[in-house]
């Protein structure tokens, strides 16, 4: 039986898929074009935080694939609503949400000024509120059906 795919899941399966095509393209470039490393590992670095610190080695590059990997599962995942990506991305968010706020807190209290040029680029900004709204979106008890999960307000 075939479901319906509501155009939100498809904005975000678009999301995921662009996300892990932009890192792989990065990389592409980072490895065969060592005059763009650096461009490339920066690039790389905002949409693969944990990178950063790896300043465009081989491994750091390796690790971007890995991730863009998750980016299409996910992105595959959710366009063809399958029951345990939706939990997966609900989860990845969460996650990721959670450990900004940590190290927003830590940064707060140890070094504001390096919390503030963390957070005040626009991208950052967009990435978070895209983020959010995306976590608030797949929580939605009709969009959960979408993917097969029952609500439990009707157990």
């Amino acid at each position: 039986m075939a479901r319906n795919r509501p155009l939100g899941l498809k904005l975000i399966a678009a999301l995921f898929l662009l996300e892990g095509a932009a890192v792989i393209i990065a990389v592409g470039i980072g490895l065969s074009r060592p005059e763009f490393r650096s461009a490339a590992n920066r690039f790389i670095a905002q949409r693969v935080p944990f990178i950063e610190e790896l300043n465009g080695s081989r491994f750091s590059f390796f690790l971007a694939t890995l991730s863009a990997l998750v980016s299409f599962a996910e992105g595959l995942g959710i366009w063809y609503l399958k029951r345990g990506a939706g939990a997966f991305i609900v989860y990845d968010l969460t996650y990721r949400l959670g450990a900004g706020v940590v190290a927003a807190a830590m940064l707060w209290a140890s070094d504001r000024k390096m919390l503030v040029s963390i957070v005040s680029p626009p991208q950052y900004v967009i990435g978070l509120v895209t983020n959010i709204l995306v976590l608030m979106y797949l929580l939605d008890p009709e969009i959960r059906q979408a993917f097969g999960i029952p609500d439990h307000e009707s157990d």
